[in-house]
């Protein structure tokens, strides 16, 4: 191997691929980066069999070659300037540049895993990157850190007559679902795929990174490969996931099917109220969840935030509100971080108003909508309350 490249470009793209390692993996390539030098860029993979990241870097490539390395030289690689120098000697990778040079130790390429093809897929839908990084955004929130049958997990519902992808999240007490565009699809009929939250979270940094490339609405493809991965890629970057083995439960039987109020309200200022009750929980030494009680009014035109926390006190705050039509006076309980957590994500993708729907039913969810102009179709947040 042979070639030449920017050392801080190179850097980025071996930190990326590292942080998808395993240290702790049997295997000793799992633990290391693959970088592929062929045509006139350098390719660099990290994985750690349950997803992994390929992304590839322009370089002038005199020699080709694969070998596996140790994704730290980006440390060394951050602090220098200009140009990297690569060159294979053996079982040696020569890295030099204007203020270092280095011989490091690196393990035959052919004993590295193969990343899922997009040659290898039995359909693809083509969705624009920002879009899917936004709905994401608005989803995993809800998954929690637990992995069961459906906590722990992403479900990619695929609706191709409709041309639509749907996102849905849970952790046994909050469901977040988004739904987005498709713009074309060669799945002849509908896919549901299970990923873990953990491996959903690593596929926005690239998708963030691509969706800002250009002024143009990048579009990146997903994929579904015959070896059961999840697979998304587009000009540079190619990612897979494992899928659960498991089915996603009908969450149906949750969705409120009525609502006693409806009530339209400023995202930004709701958040900025949740702010300052939940300013409160911290000084709360027990450092329990903080239960805030809305009092929806529609005769006032007000919503009222009032939040008892054992030994520091009470607190109110009240904001404005619109509210639908027949709208009744109602009180409801939940934990604030669980209403942080949807305003936050409303609010990061600029959503200027939200909508609060309280169902009639005793013990059903309040949801949490919003309307959005970058093609999402919505985002509904649940959360179990008590009355």
């Amino acid at each position: 191997m042979k070639a030449v490249g920017f050392a801080s470009v190179l850097a980025s793209a071996l930190s990326e691929a590292q942080s998808f390692t395993d240290r702790s993996h049997s295997i000793e390539a799992i633990r290391n980066v693959l970088i592929e030098a062929e045509g006139n860029s350098i390719r660099v993979t990290g994985m750690n069999l349950a997803t992994g990241f390929t992304t590839s870097v322009e370089a002038q490539v005199g020699e080709g070659g694969r070998m596996v390395i140790p994704g730290e030289i980006s440390d060394i690689l951050k602090t220098c300037e200009g140009s990297v120098r690569l060159a294979s000697s053996g079982t040696k990778l020569q890295v030099q540049t204007d203020g270092f040079k280095g011989s490091f130790n690196s393990i035959n390429g052919s004993d590295y895993p193969e990343m899922p093809s997009p040659s290898n897929l039995t359909g693809t839908a083509t969705i624009e990157a920002g879009i899917l990084d936004a709905a994401l955004a608005l989803t995993t929130f809800s998954a929690g850190d637990v992995e069961s049958m459906f906590t722990g997990n992403i479900l990619f519902r695929f609706k191709s007559a409709e041309k639509k992808l749907t996102l849905v999240a849970t952790d046994g007490i909050r469901f977040s679902v988004a739904t987005i565009p498709i713009a074309k699809t060669s799945f002849k009929e509908d896919v549901e795929v299970l990923i873990p939250r953990r491996s959903a979270d690593t596929i926005r940094r690239p998708l963030k990174s691509h969706s800002l490339k250009s002024d143009d609405r990048e579009k990146v493809k997903i994929g579904i490969a015959q070896d059961r991965k999840m697979l998304v890629y587009g000009e540079g970057f190619s990612w897979f996931a494992s899928r659960v083995d498991c089915k996603f439960p009908d969450i149906s039987s949750v969705l409120p099917r009525s609502a006693a109020c409806i009530a339209l309200l400023n995202t930004q200022e709701f958040l900025q109220n949740c702010r300052r009750i939940i300013a409160m929980s911290k000084m709360n030494r027990s450092k329990q969840g903080l239960n805030v009680t809305l009092h929806f009014d529609p005769d006032a035109g007000t919503l009222a935030l009032d939040s008892q926390v054992d030994e520091v006190g009470s607190g109110s705050t009240v904001l404005g509100a619109q509210f639908r039509k027949e709208s009744a006076a109602i009180e409801v309980c939940l934990n604030i971080n669980y209403l942080m957590d949807s305003l936050s994500a409303l609010h990061a993708q600029d959503v200027a108003v939200c909508q609060l729907t309280i169902a009639e039913e005793d013990k059903t969810p309040i949801t949490i909508t919003g309307n959005f102009s970058n093609g999402i179709a919505n985002l509904m947040g649940i959360s179990r309350m008590r009355r």
